[in-house]
């Protein structure tokens, strides 16, 4: 009888402990490189991050609203948190900068602070990135991260007059 490692655990089993590829290889017969006890034990773990990621997205959309600041959208799936301020540009420590869970896990840690942070959709929250105003609140402007950088202390011009102001 074949015996076979496992990666994960680094122990020798019997190869029928190991799934078969199910499709796209040139040998049927090859298997998987983790044990079946492995990937299920890691399944698992999986679906028990997935629970308890999207419940922090929860707390922390209902902490901060549960709506867009900018448009009122109320779906979760369009929802983010968006980081008032120019923080890209003015945090002295680059590895501070924040996304995801990590962000999501930082916030609770905070107390859910207001003061710096937002919860907007993903357009208003994109169109505030790269125009520097939404198009919901034209008259509200802020600078995006990247004319930040290139120009501190410049005007943006904004609002549905402005798109085109740069290329006459």
């Amino acid at each position: 009888m074949k015996s076979k490692t496992c990666v994960s655990c680094g122990i020798e089993k019997p190869e029928c402990k190991f799934r078969k590829y199910r499709i796209g290889r040139s040998n049927p017969e090859s298997r998987l490189n983790s044990c079946i006890s492995c990937r299920s034990k890691r399944n698992r773990l999986l679906t028990s991050d997935k629970r308890s990621n999207a419940k922090l997205r929860r707390e922390i959309i209902s902490a901060y609203g549960g709506k867009c600041a900018c448009c009122g959208e109320s779906f979760q799936e369009f929802l983010s948190i968006d980081h008032t301020g120019n923080w890209n540009h003015t945090q002295p420590n680059k590895s501070d900068k924040r996304g995801g869970m990590a962000l999501y896990r930082k916030l609770r840690a905070l107390g859910f602070p207001k003061d710096a942070y937002r919860l907007l959709c993903f357009n208003c929250n994109m169109s505030v990135g790269i125009y520097g105003y939404c198009p919901h609140r034209p008259l509200i402007a802020c600078k995006p991260a990247w004319e930040m950088a290139m120009n501190p202390q410049g005007f943006i011009p904004h609002g549905p007059d402005a798109l085109g102001a740069g290329l006459k």
